[in-house]
């Protein structure tokens, strides 16, 4: 124990404290879009593709019935991107980006709803395979960042603090996984995006000194 709390209660607390360090800034963001009318810090694939990944990973937390904390952070996850698509839907300029938008809002939702039906009969299989599958996305997006970063010898786009806070961020939701004895799946996605974002923030510390070094 610690603190007077079991395991589970501390990494209840860690949850509900990290969802208040980092809730705010999204607010924030959507807050700019509907003050700017405009959603262009993402493109519609994109804004879908992080839709999709945070819907399955909702499957996952609740069909293999996870902690009350769990639950909770994943339901104020799932919020972020179903605004974001919302508003990139509403304030599109472009009827291309309108679109793809609107056909991939309808099959998303469809097709969760058709997972979740589908999960009350085989809740084990499909929400670890969900799991699985939520780690394949984190391979997907965080490998060719980085890759990225390395064939064009910067990290413009990024800043130290979104970088800092996501090592922060997935190296307390590691520990989280263990006090809670989460699915592995949830602890290996975890260790891999800390990795992930170490690196990415060592790469934004050694461009940035090349970057901002005097020319001889």
């Amino acid at each position: 124990m610690l603190f007077g709390l079991t395991n589970h209660q501390l990494g209840d607390w860690i949850t509900y404290v990290l969802i208040t360090l980092t809730k705010p800034g999204t607010l924030y963001q959507m807050y700019l879009n509907w003050k700017n009318k405009s959603a262009k810090m993402m493109s519609a694939y994109d804004t879908l593709f992080y839709l999709f990944q945070i819907c399955m990973r909702t499957l996952y937390v609740f069909l293999l019935w996870m902690p009350f904390s769990q639950r909770f952070a994943i339901l104020i996850g799932l919020s972020s991107p179903m605004v974001f698509a919302y508003q990139k839907y509403w304030y599109s300029d472009n009827d291309e980006d309108t679109a793809i938008m609107f056909y991939g809002m309808v099959f998303i939702y469809v097709f969760s709803a058709f997972l979740y039906f589908l999960g009350q009969w085989y809740p084990s299989i499909i929400g670890h395979t969900l799991g699985w599958l939520g780690f394949a996305f984190a391979l997907a997006k965080g490998g060719p960042q980085i890759m990225h970063n390395y064939q064009r010898k910067s990290v413009k786009g990024f800043t130290i603090f979104y970088l800092a806070n996501g090592v922060i961020v997935y190296s307390a939701n590691i520990l989280v996984a263990f006090l809670l004895k989460l699915p592995i799946q949830t602890t290996i996605r975890n260790i891999y995006q800390t990795t992930v974002n170490t690196i990415l923030l060592g790469q934004f510390l050694y461009y940035s000194e090349k970057e901002n070094a005097p020319k001889k």
